[in-house]
């Protein structure tokens, strides 16, 4: 059965978000993230949807932008792993690292 496991990082980079858009509304930063996690989900059905991370160009390692989010994944056969979320206009910690070497899959998942 196909399944989206969160890694830690991700899950810490939800929190993140929920607590930067809970300045100003804490009903809004809740059901942000909640519709960030339900396009997580969507990924079970079509999980090819995401575009291929340019830097990396793996056909494995992708990602999908959400209101200026973007949710890297790793597809491995019939489970997504949601690596990390950040802004369009970061990059994303994990994959830096990657980027010099170390495994692109790190920590834990859920």
């Amino acid at each position: 059965m196909a399944q989206v496991r969160w890694s830690l990082t991700a899950g810490n980079d939800l929190q993140g978000i929920e607590d930067f858009i809970a300045r100003d509304s804490v009903l809004h930063a809740i059901t942000f993230v909640d519709r960030i996690v339900e396009s997580a989900d969507s990924l079970l059905k079509p999980p090819h949807i995401g575009r291929v991370v340019p830097v990396f160009n793996r056909f494995d390692l992708r990602e999908l932008i959400f209101r200026g989010y973007r949710i890297v994944y790793l597809l491995q056969e019939d489970t997504v792993f949601i690596l990390e979320s950040c802004t369009v206009h970061e990059i994303c910690s994990s994959l830096f690292s990657a980027s010099r070497g170390t495994s692109v899959v790190k920590g834990s998942f859920r």
